[in-house]
């Protein structure tokens, strides 16, 4: 602190006119020491703050401290109660369950890849001893041509009606699917119906003239049904149809009066595998 004129000035009348006597002289300096301690505190209060320099260069960064010690592990928390108990249990249930599909998934996969590992030349032989199981297995009277179907020839003539309910209540129908088969005419011809001339089969026009429908209710057209030439006609009121080969020669179908007595040909499915 710099004490100003004034102070110097103090000073020097203290010591000027100070009173001998030892009692004034102390009263005196009380006096005076209070009017000090005022000149100093006013002086400094008037003395100006120090002005802060710039920023100095920040110092080097220092190096990182060893690693704490581990704390000590926690108490176990409460039960979060029976709704918190119900929601692992829910949890369980559903990695089991996610557990178990996902063996599933793997089964499936390792079947699928068995089976692409089949080659052809693997199932072809298994298909030919079911299809010869399912021939010698065929019901008595009936043949089977290897079209998943066995077919019987009924050798009394009767009306169509009359013929179809024959082969109904022996599990069958008069034959459709069969008769849309060219090749499998050509067995049944070979093999059940060289002695005949025309047999009934499952195809009328009877709900609408002109609009043949197989007894399944698929529709029949010139592919699937095979006309014969020139057929079908409805010459004379003929809504129901057979299968013709005159002269043995021809195996189509023909348009015949329902009425007409004809031999029926029978077809039964056979069971799935084969």
């Amino acid at each position: 602190m710099l004490l100003k004129p004034a102070m110097i000035v103090f000073f020097l009348v203290f010591a000027t006119f100070c009173p001998v006597n030892a009692q004034d002289c102390l009263t005196y300096c009380k006096k005076e020491n209070e009017l000090f301690t005022s000149m100093v505190n006013q002086a400094t209060a008037e003395t100006p703050s120090a002005v802060r320099g710039p920023p100095g260069y920040p110092g080097k960064r220092g190096t990182s401290g060893e690693k704490g010690d581990v704390g000590e592990k926690g108490s176990k928390g409460d039960s979060g109660g029976p709704a918190m108990e119900e929601t692992d249990r829910l949890q369980g249930l559903i990695a089991n369950l996610e557990e178990k599909l996902n063996a599933a998934l793997r089964n499936v996969s390792d079947l699928q890849k068995q089976i692409e590992n089949l080659s052809t030349d693997t199932i072809r032989p298994l298909r030919n001893k079911i299809s010869k199981l399912c021939r010698a297995n065929a019901n008595a009277g009936w043949y089977a041509p290897s079209n998943g179907y066995q077919y019987r020839l009924f050798t009394s003539q009767q009306a169509w009606h009359a013929s179809r309910r024959n082969c109904q209540r022996i599990g069958g129908d008069l034959a459709v699917v069969g008769m849309r088969d060219v090749a499998t005419r050509r067995k049944l011809f070979n093999e059940i119906l060289r002695s005949t001339n025309r047999v009934w089969i499952g195809l009328t026009d009877l709900a609408e003239e002109g609009n043949w429908v197989w007894n399944d209710d698929k529709p029949a057209n010139a592919e699937n049904a095979n006309w014969s030439d020139g057929e079908p006609n409805n010459f004379g009121n003929e809504d129901c149809g057979a299968i013709n080969w005159p002269g043995h020669t021809d195996i189509a179908t023909v348009d015949v009066p329902c009425s007409s007595s004809l031999q029926a040909l029978c077809e039964k499915e056979l069971p799935s595998i084969c």
